[in-house]
């Protein structure tokens, strides 16, 4: 009996897609809680699911005659990031600054994962910055609006807490990407 191997995950669509070395004389597996069949893996080209947020951990066991073989399973863990887009247009009203934040993401966003500081150098030292937090969600349906006032030499800075960097991403609104996938 060949085990699970060369299990790889792929960005499929809005979708993931599970590929992996289907053992001979299996006809069906069990990925965490749902049955497969080889039939369904030839047509879809791999097990085919919805990405969910965060980190999963997909287990894969082949099944020989109702027996679930645990033995010869393997998993993988896909880590789907969720990706904050940001932009922020200026405009100026005497010795003050509006800086329009534009926030949207392709999952929902708890409060106080996105922080902001105010800083009127060139450099950026967010250790002795006063930060604050955006302590909306920000929505999946629609782009979340906030406006901050500054004097006029102060930039904005965005950053996510540090604490949750892991999970989350912010980029430019131009930019796109933070995907990753590690075996298990």
């Amino acid at each position: 009996m060949q085990s699970i191997k060369n299990i790889k995950c792929h960005n499929h669509n809005q979708k993931l897609k599970l590929t992996f070395d289907w053992p001979p004389g299996i006809l069906e597996v069990r990925v965490n809680e749902k049955l497969y069949t080889l039939q369904e893996y030839k047509k879809n080209g791999g097990y085919v699911t919805k990405k969910i947020q965060g980190i999963t951990t997909y287990a894969i066991f082949p099944i020989k005659e109702g027996e679930i073989l645990l033995e010869f399973g393997d998993s993988i863990t896909h880590l789907e990031k969720t990706i904050i887009s940001y932009e922020i247009k200026e405009t100026g009203i005497g010795k003050y600054t509006n800086h329009i934040i534009t926030l949207s993401a392709n999952y929902p966003v708890p409060p106080k994962i996105i922080c902001y500081y105010r800083n009127s150098h060139s450099l950026v030292d967010n250790s002795q910055q006063t930060l604050y937090y955006l302590y909306e969600e920000i929505p999946t349906a629609r782009p979340l609006i906030r406006v901050v006032r500054t004097t006029q030499n102060e930039k904005l800075h965005l950053f996510i807490h540090e604490e949750m960097r892991d999970l989350y991403g912010i980029v430019q609104a131009e930019e796109r990407g933070n995907r990753a996938c590690k075996n298990g």
